[in-house]
């Protein structure tokens, strides 16, 4: 605990106006993670460098504040972004390219200026059927290689997942960074 006041007095000294705990959680990779905020004009590279020499703090780093709202033209309108902590995730990261998910709907609009330059792959399309029994039952489904999306519902779904981010149109995605599979089955 000594060591908490001992910090506290240092943060003071050096010009913290305020320190934020990120993660409620009592996982060991995310309990000691902490935002702190300094006055407008801080050289935070330098006090960045004092703060390594603190033997209590294991590692430091920059905390880039990134405005979406600013380029995406629907980004104000994702109120769900705001309800599941969106912003907060994306200073820790982004995602991957090599994530690869599987969007199981109506397809992907591959065409859509949301996704221009996004590796999508070509998944398969189940949701034809050659013969159909009274009930309307699929007796016969058809597969086929077209994945394109006919409905809108997993266009929609995709670019919720993995939407180009920060490119001026449409809407943010959730990940900066993935690669999207369409896979038609509705």
């Amino acid at each position: 605990m000594d060591e908490l006041k001992k910090l506290d007095s240092e943060f003071k000294k050096i010009g913290v106006i305020s320190q934020e705990k990120v993660f409620d959680s009592n996982d060991p990779s995310l309990r000691n993670f902490y935002i702190v905020d300094f006055k407008k004009g801080t050289d935070v590279k330098k006090i960045g460098e004092e703060l390594a020499n603190f033997s209590e703090i294991k590692a430091v780093g920059v905390n880039y504040i990134t405005h979406v709202q600013d380029t995406d033209t629907l980004y104000l309108q994702q109120w769900d972004l705001q309800t599941i902590n969106i912003p907060q995730a994306w200073t820790i990261t982004k995602g991957a390219d090599n994530i690869k998910v599987a969007v199981i709907d109506t397809g992907i609009d591959y065409a859509h200026p949301d996704f221009s330059g996004r590796a999508i792959i070509n998944g398969k399309n189940h949701a034809s059927c050659d013969t159909f029994a009274a009930s309307a039952q699929c007796l016969s489904p058809k597969v086929t290689e077209s994945s394109i999306d006919d409905n809108g519902h997993g266009t929609h779904v995709a670019g919720t997942i993995g939407a180009i981010t920060n490119n001026g149109l449409g809407i943010a995605g959730i990940n900066w960074n993935v690669t999207l599979m369409a896979v038609k089955a509705m």
